[in-house]
């Protein structure tokens, strides 16, 4: 039994499994839909940004593409990124 009424669907807007898991853990009920936003675009477009205002902006791009399909739904967005001082550790091209 969840304690949450919602009024509108509840969705996370990731492919990360952790994140469902997560998510799921709390007993709220949500849909899973896999974002559509260009997150190497916005990376580039962010060039200099702390890496935890680039984290803030990408988790928002990708809430906001779920609503741009489902207008009205509330949408989870995250993003997690590495970072060392203001310098984003972006992964490694090769081992």
């Amino acid at each position: 039994m969840t304690l949450f009424h919602l009024t509108h669907p509840l969705v996370l807007a990731s492919s990360s499994a952790v994140r469902e898991r997560l998510l799921h853990a709390t007993g709220v009920p949500f849909t899973v839909i896999r974002p559509k936003c260009d997150e190497e675009k916005l990376c580039g477009e962010m060039s200099g940004t702390p890496p935890r205002d680039l984290a803030i902006a990408l988790a928002r791009a990708k809430a906001a593409s779920v609503n741009e399909i489902h207008p009205g739904w509330r949408a989870i967005g995250a993003e997690q990124v590495g970072g060392l001082g203001d310098e984003i550790l972006f992964k490694p091209g090769t081992a």
